[in-house]
């Protein structure tokens, strides 16, 4: 048995509590900010609220659709250790990727200080992992019983066209998107743990913002 099949092999797709502690802290930022933008500026509030929606969006069509969620409370060393190899080189790979695809370019979203610009592209990243990665992935992968991997491409594909609200016709930010987004799913394909791609696309967003 490969290396990678024992590695695979057992597991389901699964939250543990660095998914959780993630989530309960991207609702609590995007809910503040909600709050806060409300009245200045809509567009802020509405997205921040949209945020909130896709990540339980991801969790309640994972439980109906894929099989129910499941927990894996147990922080093992051989589960950080997994997270923290894995997290490592997928940001080094997604790092490359968009300092040789991306092209610098304004944020559509204008929040009124740095910090909260971080934070609210930290907890889109964590929601869009949730929805994209956790169910759309998730659900591919166990429709295409036979072509598995083609569940990468065609997520990355989504969430190409996603990101058309945000990127518009920019090819260039449009393909760092989908060869980032790849990355993204490889990686969850390999460990099957979604705190991994959600910790690489935070940390990717992190310094994006």
């Amino acid at each position: 048995m490969s290396i990678l099949a024992r590695m695979r092999g057992g597991q389901q797709y699964q939250l543990d509590l660095l998914v959780l502690i993630f989530l309960t802290f991207s609702v609590l930022i995007n809910s503040y900010l909600s709050v806060k933008y409300a009245e200045s500026n809509i567009y802020i509030s509405v997205v921040n609220l949209l945020f909130i929606c896709l990540a339980l969006a991801g969790l309640m069509l994972h439980q109906v659709f894929c099989g129910g969620i499941k927990f894996d409370a147990r922080m093992l060393p051989a589960s950080i250790q997994q997270i923290t190899v894995f997290s490592a080189v997928g940001f080094l790979f997604l790092l490359v990727t968009q300092t040789l695809i991306f092209k610098i370019q304004p944020s559509t979203v204008a929040l009124s200080t740095i910090p909260e610009t971080k934070l609210f592209y930290v907890t889109a990243a964590v929601s869009e992992e949730l929805f994209f990665r956790y169910y759309i992935q998730t659900k591919l992968e166990q429709s295409l019983p036979y072509i598995k991997t083609l569940s990468i491409p065609v997520t990355s594909l989504l969430f190409t066209v996603y990101h058309f609200a945000v990127y518009g016709t920019n090819i260039y930010l449009l393909y760092a998107v989908f060869f980032s987004s790849l990355i993204l799913c490889s990686i969850y394909y390999l460990t099957k743990r979604l705190s991994v791609p959600i910790i690489v696309h935070m940390l990717a967003n992190l310094i994006a913002a």
